[in-house]
């Protein structure tokens, strides 16, 4: 069991919140066509993010994840086992 963290921060100076992936205290990165870096890091835009985090996890062969960070307590979604979508 591989468990990566989708953590929620607040953008500060803004009204904003972005998420990240993170494992062992790093954000996940790839390498894109190109030699271009990509790290799993963007805004906070709603369900897609998160489903978009949760697709990161699970393509880099993580097998379950966990929520932390500044959630409020009805949006905070539930962790758990990660699922390959048909």
């Amino acid at each position: 069991m591989k468990t990566a963290t989708i953590e929620r921060y607040h953008i500060y100076g803004t009204m904003n919140h972005g998420l990240c992936v993170t494992y062992r205290g790093r954000v996940l990165h790839w390498t894109e066509n190109g030699g271009y870096s990509v790290y799993a890091d963007a805004p906070d835009w709603g369900q897609e993010s998160i489903d978009a985090m949760r697709k990161h996890a699970l393509n880099h062969g993580f097998t379950h994840c966990r929520f932390v960070g500044d959630w409020s307590k009805a949006r905070k979604p539930v962790g758990g086992k990660l699922i390959k979508p048909d």
